[in-house]
């Protein structure tokens, strides 16, 4: 099953190198065209569905004609603001693509809020599927997760147990203590 996903493990291994067994640690989820909404701009949203544990690293696609599409990731906040974690760029299909951070899978009770990877429709959209890649326990199980800049200086996006919030927009109001937050910097900071 390793083989035909062709999964690499250097990701997970430079963020968690005290992990000894992360062969066994990976998980792949079809994201699910029945769950697809379409946001105001026209383009697909797929939500990234709850898995206990995990933390999504790449994502891929599959589609009818092999053409690249414009694809990215985003959250979405209960109230609707919406923050790009993985920029809307044209990617090939059949490739892992890597997120910009690694994202906890979150189980999302609010309606609107959620995690979504976001796709640009050209063509024929009928046999499309797209995939995430996931890993067990790169980080400690915590109740907020904050995705910041390489310095730590800018936060981008704070997940706190079931909500997702905007640090930047100005109507968010969250109190949290960041001594006790697990802070994930972007991937390529890692290596």
């Amino acid at each position: 099953m390793e083989k035909y996903y062709n999964i690499s493990y250097d990701i997970p291994k430079k963020i968690a190198p005290e992990l000894l067994d992360i062969e066994n640690r990976w998980t792949v989820h079809s994201l699910s065209i029945e769950d697809t909404k379409m946001d105001e701009d026209g383009y697909y949203l797929y939500p990234i569905r709850y898995h206990e544990d995990a933390f999504w690293i790449q994502f891929k696609y599959v589609c009818y004609g092999n053409e690249p599409l414009e694809i990215g990731v985003i959250a979405k906040t209960e109230e609707g603001n919406m923050i790009e974690l993985s920029y809307m760029k044209k990617e090939k299909p059949a490739t892992w693509i890597n997120m910009k951070w690694v994202i906890p899978s979150l189980s999302m009770k609010k309606e609107k809020s959620n995690i979504f990877i976001r796709v640009k429709p050209t063509g024929n959209m009928e046999y499309f599927k797209v995939m995430v890649l996931g890993f067990m326990n790169l980080f400690e199980e915590n109740h907020t997760y904050i995705l910041s800049d390489e310095t730590y200086e800018k936060h981008i996006v704070i997940f706190q147990e079931d909500e997702i919030f905007n640090p930047n927009h100005p109507d968010t109001q969250i109190i949290y203590d960041e001594d006790i937050c697990t802070f994930i910097k972007p991937i390529e900071s890692y290596f």
